[in-house]
């Protein structure tokens, strides 16, 4: 597996990746979501990618203010690389480049175990939301 920080990816392999964990639904438009995707990807703050050869095995994008507070968005993994570490390795990279930032993520009850596991806790506060997520 190769580990990249580059934050251009390819505006197809992310469609891709989105659709194996079941992101994206079967209406959507793969060229103009996968160039959203892409968007949103190059405009955040850090993005780490897991490459087997050509396919993107997993991604993660990080919004930080990169001495206080970092917030992970989308951590994909293809489900035929899950239970290998790409998750972890992903993560772990989070963590190197901004070590001294106060972590929140939102997190699916599929994947609380594995945040969990990276010392995350329930939060106290409510995390609230306003408008919808074209992504």
């Amino acid at each position: 597996m190769i580990y990249k920080t580059t934050k251009s990816l390819p505006a197809a392999k992310l469609f891709s990746l989105y659709k194996a964990v079941g992101w994206v639904t079967e209406n959507k438009n793969p060229k103009k979501h996968g160039l959203l995707l892409a968007k949103v990807y190059f405009n955040s703050s850090a993005v780490f990618s897991a490459w087997d050869k050509d396919m993107l095995a997993g991604a993660v994008r990080v919004i930080t203010d990169k001495y206080a507070h970092g917030v992970i968005f989308g951590l994909a993994v293809d489900p035929r690389y899950q239970g290998q570490g790409v998750a972890e390795e992903l993560l772990f990279r989070c963590f190197k480049k901004y070590p001294n930032v106060q972590w929140n993520v939102e997190v699916e009850p599929s994947a609380a175990e594995l945040f969990q596991k990276q010392g995350f806790l329930p939060a106290k506060n409510q995390c609230m939301t306003k408008g919808e997520n074209p992504v």
